[in-house]
């Protein structure tokens, strides 16, 4: 199963299968990561809400965390989004994938109002291989950051932007629920969800 060829079939179901439920093995998946549970980004405080793991037919694809800017609302609010990869994954499928799932999420209007942040989006992503590491983290006031393997791609402007990009993990339409649930610590303590793609 683990042959190169048989991961090739099995990743084409990556951001389309459920996720496997943050417990036991997998838990124990996200742990070994060791993400630590309080960070400074671009000089905001924040802390974890929570992990989560994609497997794929027991194939584990890539973890991730999430970061919320010490008391600022989710929506508006920094927040940091960051994923280890344990699969090879290009730039156009994850360029492909997000697209799709922004438009799940916000009206074809908000998406043609973004075509220029849009554009900006797809230039910043990189075919990724295993072992790498690509985070998006949101400032307020300046944009949302694109970093791999902890280098700077680029920046994209604008509050909209940061929204849709953040719904695709985290908004109401989400590429998967298990997933979301799991990176916002919702599981734990049924907390409700913001609307994240709201006045869009």
């Amino acid at each position: 199963m683990r042959n190169s060829s048989a991961i090739t079939i099995l990743l084409a179901s990556i951001f389309t299968l459920g996720s496997m439920p943050l417990s036991s093995a997998v838990a124990e998946a996200a742990a070994r990561s060791d993400f630590p549970g309080e960070i400074v980004v671009a000089g905001m405080p924040m802390r974890l809400e929570g992990t989560g793991v994609k497997s794929v037919a027991f194939i584990k694809a890539f973890e991730a965390a999430f970061y919320r800017e010490e008391g600022a609302e989710l929506v508006s609010g920094g927040k940091k989004l960051t994923v280890n990869y344990f699969v090879k994954i290009s730039a156009e499928k994850l360029t492909r994938f997000t697209l799709n799932t922004m438009r799940k999420n916000i009206t074809p209007e908000a998406m043609s109002a973004m075509s220029a942040e849009l554009d900006r989006m797809r230039d910043l992503f990189v075919d990724l291989e295993p072992g790498d590491n690509f985070a998006l983290v949101y400032v307020p006031g300046q944009g949302t950051q694109f970093i791999h393997n902890g280098r700077l791609r680029g920046v994209v402007a604008g509050e909209d932007f940061a929204r849709a990009l953040y719904a695709v993990w985290i908004g109401p339409k989400p590429f998967d629920e298990q997933l979301k649930r799991a990176i916002l610590g919702l599981d734990k303590d049924r907390r409700a969800l913001p609307n994240i793609a709201q006045s869009l």
